[in-house]
């Protein structure tokens, strides 16, 4: 089988098919030629991941003052605390080593396997953003901070709202802790031009900020110890 490797139009270097950005300089790279197929899915992916939370962390801007949510009430709230995030890093599938993030007031701890870029299009709430291609798919992280519009369950609440409105699904609530601070996990499928996926938003607030940590990919299993570890390390400073 002969495999398609994109040629960066900036700077010259070969990606491997079905890559979004050069891993050499970071350009979006064109999705001409090559297994079309593949590709054309990869490319509505890849759009998604990075556009979609945006619009959809906006939209919790707009619905977040909201007191009575109208989201679907057979939501699957989980009232213990989930406190089973794995902070072994050798656990981390793929990963060789970790690195650390330290700036503009947040720090972790995340596998070599995914590496820090700049969404072509962002906003001010977003802090950092890290994206990863393993096993044949591509997975985004993102943190989102913004002023606290309300208390913890106001946020829950906003975010379940704004996940409803996108036509995506909610499938579970949970509630975790995130540097000794209350947090809820709220899991979501997504629909979009004829492609599946789902999202995992990690919420909670620190002094008067909400945070929101938004991880978007094709099945969240295969990354899952990515996202403990991830959760697991995070600190506000």
């Amino acid at each position: 089988m002969k495999y398609y490797r994109l040629k960066c139009s900036k700077c010259g270097s070969e990606n491997s098919r079905g890559a979004k950005f050069c891993l050499n300089c970071g350009s979006t790279l064109s999705r001409e030629g090559g297994d079309k197929g593949w590709w054309k899915r990869q490319s509505r992916t890849s759009k998604f991941l990075i556009i979609s939370p945006i619009a959809l962390l906006l939209l919790v801007l707009a619905v977040g003052a909201l007191t009575e949510p109208s989201y679907d009430s057979d939501v699957n709230y989980d009232n213990d605390y989930d406190n089973d995030y794995d902070n072994d890093a050798a656990s981390v599938s793929g990963a060789s080593s970790m690195n650390t993030f330290s700036e503009n007031g947040i720090s972790f701890s995340y596998p070599d396997t995914w590496e820090i870029y700049t969404p072509d299009e962002s906003s001010d709430d977003n802090v950092v953003s890290l994206k990863s291609y393993q096993q044949g798919m591509a997975s985004i992280l993102s943190v989102y901070r913004m002023p606290a519009t309300g208390d913890l369950e106001t946020e829950r609440d906003a975010c379940i709202e704004a996940i409803s409105k996108n036509g995506d699904d909610v499938t579970y609530v949970k509630k975790t802790t995130v540097d000794g601070n209350r947090a809820y996990i709220i899991g979501s499928s997504y629909y979009y031009e004829g492609d599946e996926g789902e999202q995992e938003y990690v919420v909670f607030i620190e002094g008067d900020y909400a945070y929101t940590i938004l991880f978007t990919t094709d099945d969240l299993s295969l990354i899952q110890d990515d996202i403990d570890s991830i959760i697991y390390s995070f600190r506000v400073d």
